[in-house]
């Protein structure tokens, strides 16, 4: 009797322990350090060539990546709005641009309008000529601009973390007589630019709030303006990515 009694209790210690393990909470799992700025952009950076990559290759879109003072994407002299965004219409338009790189200063340049205070950032800037997205003096998406934008939108709005200026540039040509009643100037223009380029991202996934648009006419142009090669390069639409402010 007394052996069949220590048996029996023996069982019940057993079944109690296994009772307590089965309870007990799971160990928690580790969550991963969220990546750095630097390795979130160099990521950044690879995806977009990858997407963006044949119209990197023949010359139409240029993209830059570097370092630049941190993160005010409102130049003094730009005129800006937030969420202003139409919706665009497409026109046909071919594909043309000049050879892809990362100038040398182009973290001078990015910094140049930038607080000279604040701590180094990262930055992606993607560059596109208005042959890639716009007829002569227009301001409505072609159908390949659609396309290019939808594929740079289905990376970014799987980021975390970042502001987004979209800017609207032209050169110095007056409005033509029959886009006067749409433009009333180079402003008009490149902030209707802006405007539908930020829809297209928008409507591929990108938050509104992450959008700040801004225009800035023929007031910021990165060739001379003395033949319509270097006007094609002044007539276009830049995306700038940096790390969003810390307020």
């Amino acid at each position: 009797m007394a052996v069949r009694t220590t048996h029996t209790a023996s069982t019940l210690f057993i079944l109690g322990v296994l009772l307590t393990s089965c309870s007990a909470p799971p160990p928690p799992v580790a969550t991963p350090a969220p990546a750095s700025q630097e390795v979130q952009f160099r990521t950044m950076w690879d995806d977009i060539y990858e997407r963006l990559k044949p119209e990197i290759q023949n010359g139409s879109i240029i993209v830059e990546r570097g370092k630049a003072a941190t993160a005010s994407l409102s130049p003094s002299d730009s005129h800006k709005v937030r969420h202003e965004i139409r919706l665009p219409s497409a026109i046909p338009a071919r594909i043309a641009g000049t050879p892809p790189g990362i100038p040398a200063d182009s973290a001078t340049d990015a910094a140049a309008a930038l607080p000279s205070d604040a701590s180094p950032s990262e930055y992606i800037r993607v560059r596109l000529s208005d042959r890639v997205l716009f007829a002569s003096g227009d301001d409505r998406i072609s159908e390949e601009g659609i396309t290019v934008l939808a594929r740079l939108g289905a990376i970014l709005k799987d980021e975390a973390n970042i502001q987004i200026a979209i800017q609207g540039h032209t050169d110095n040509k007056p409005i033509r007589d029959r886009l006067r009643h749409r433009f009333a100037d180079n402003q008009a223009l490149s902030q209707a630019r802006a405007s539908n380029a930020a829809a297209i991202l928008e409507r591929s996934g990108v938050p509104m709030p992450w959008l700040n648009l801004q225009w800035f006419g023929e007031s910021q142009p990165i060739a001379a303006n003395d033949s319509e090669e270097s006007r094609k390069k002044n007539r276009r639409v830049e995306i700038l990515i940096t790390p969003k402010e810390n307020r």
